[in-house]
């Protein structure tokens, strides 16, 4: 087996030495993960997810755990959500909304930036989104909001009589463009019939002005001078 989950061995290598190296310097393997996802060009993410999925498996093949690991790799066991936390998460969340915050947005303020209670909120809270409506309903009734809004994030359907007045409104609109649009080209059309009409007066006007000083000229000898009376 080259790879391991889409990452290979070498990848799975360098990954586990930063990581018990961090364990053993007590430092966040967040920070881990983020330079290990920018020196191979991966999701930050991704490497976090499959970090966690791997050390499941070395817990379950002790070969597999051995050929990367000095010691065997444990991850901290996650605590279950009780139903005050439950009710507790859920209401900030649909607060934030109410105040037009994102679900994330309000998810990074309740964990103070702390990336794994953050991904711990985040997956309860969709948990609670999939599996427990009843209770984002009771809890969006109590707050005085509209439950689909705010969990879903989808558009609401739009009142027929909404759509009618929409539609009237582009109608308007349209039509209001195409009037000035029109009025705009008849104004033009006028402007331009003026200017030729004045430019017609004009070349006349320069016509005869140019016959009369012919008609004028007064007459020359053979060698072009003029003979003056």
């Amino acid at each position: 087996m080259n790879t391991i989950k889409g990452f290979t061995k070498e990848e799975v290598r360098v990954l586990a030495e930063r990581a018990q190296a961090a364990k053993e310097n007590n430092q966040k393997l967040s920070a881990v993960f983020e330079g290990f996802a920018k020196d191979y060009g991966r999701a930050k993410g991704s490497v976090r997810n499959f970090y966690y999925d791997f050390i499941k498996m070395c817990a379950r093949d002790e070969a597999l755990s051995s050929a990367f690991f000095k010691t065997p790799p444990s991850a901290n066991k996650i605590r279950s959500f009780d139903e005050g936390e439950t009710r507790f998460l859920v209401r900030k969340i649909l607060i934030g909304k109410k105040l037009n915050k994102s679900v994330r947005r309000t998810i990074i303020e309740l964990s103070g930036g702390d990336e794994k209670l953050m991904l711990r909120y985040q997956n309860k809270y969709r948990n609670v989104v999939k599996n427990q409506r009843g209770l984002i309903r009771e809890i969006a009734d109590e707050l005085g909001m509209e439950e689909d809004a705010l969990v879903s994030g989808r558009n609401q359907k739009v009142p027929d009589i909404t759509l009618k007045q929409l539609k009237t409104s582009i109608n308007s609109l349209v039509e209001g463009i195409a009037r000035a649009a029109r009025e705009e080209k008849q104004a033009l059309s006028e402007r331009n019939r003026i200017l030729e009409a004045e430019n017609a007066v004009l070349r006349e006007v320069l016509r005869n002005r140019i016959s009369t000083e012919r008609s004028f000229s007064p007459p020359t000898n053979e060698a072009g001078k003029k003979i003056i009376n």
